[in-house]
């Protein structure tokens, strides 16, 4: 549900500017092979070093 909210947000920018951050390319090959696992280091990623440092290296 927070998804489609989140995409119907997107849709009433319609006609406006906003920036949008797009961090480096991150290796599959650098996640762990559990699910959890990766999915926890990804969260942490987005949620504390992107804000923070834009261009920083997923580790």
């Amino acid at each position: 549900l927070r998804d489609i909210t989140l995409f119907h947000e997107l849709l009433n920018k319609t006609g406006r500017r906003f920036a949008l951050i797009v961090g480096r390319a991150i290796d599959p090959e650098s996640l762990a092979a559990d699910t959890g696992e990766a999915t926890t280091t990804l969260k942490r990623y987005v949620e504390r070093t992107l804000p923070k440092h834009p261009e920083g290296a997923l580790t």
